[in-house]
């Protein structure tokens, strides 16, 4: 669990909480992550094998509504998610985009909670005559 998060949730301070009622029953609730830089070991090409690479990461992520307060425990941590991003990322080697993709999406869909995952991998350094080249993967409970 991300250091931050824990910190705000353990705290032992005097802590205001508020009730907070859904707009409607079809209320839907997003994280969004935009633009996570991350250097890695990514590719199969020769170059992509030997060094590790820019790559910026971006993620939609649908979550029930859980949080009946204004209390972060109660909701999904996008702190946490990003921290299970950079993990992926260092773990090793991995030659598809697409494989880094579903590693983030499997791992996001461990959190009961969430009930959707997109996500985009861009890589935009390998091409110089692209601004980035990537994939989108998108998964539903």
């Amino acid at each position: 669990m991300n250091t931050l998060f824990k910190t705000v949730t353990s705290s032992s301070g005097d802590t205001q909480v508020v009730s907070l009622q859904a707009v409607n029953a079809n209320e839907s609730q997003e994280i969004i992550i935009r633009d996570l830089e991350l250097m890695m070991s990514i590719g199969v090409l020769e170059s992509e094998l030997k060094n590790k690479q820019r790559v910026i990461v971006n993620a939609e992520i649908s979550v029930m509504d859980t949080a009946s307060s204004d209390d972060i425990s109660s909701v999904v941590s996008y702190a946490d998610i990003i921290e299970q991003i950079k993990e992926i990322a260092q773990e090793g080697h991995i030659n598809l985009v697409e494989t880094f993709a579903r590693k983030i999406i499997n791992a996001c869909f461990e959190d009961n909670r969430i009930q959707a995952v997109t996500i985009s991998i861009d890589k935009p350094d390998i091409m110089s005559d692209v601004r980035s080249v990537g994939v989108r993967l998108a998964s539903k409970r």
